[in-house]
């Protein structure tokens, strides 16, 4: 087994960080409550945010 050079794995993270981003922002859009600076995710759809970043 070879280990992925700098570069490939700081595209890996980047592509990662997209995709996280894009979740957070549907459940934001479908579940989140408006308030004064934007959306506040409370309940099972931050639990389920949670699990999906610790990566569970």
């Amino acid at each position: 087994m070879t280990i992925a050079k700098k570069r490939d794995r700081v595209l890996a993270f980047i592509i990662d960080l997209l995709i996280y981003t894009v979740i957070i922002l549907i459940f934001g859009y479908f579940y989140g409550v408006k308030n004064g600076s934007g959306y506040q995710i409370t309940g099972f759809p931050a639990l389920i945010l949670f699990l999906i970043g610790i990566g569970l």
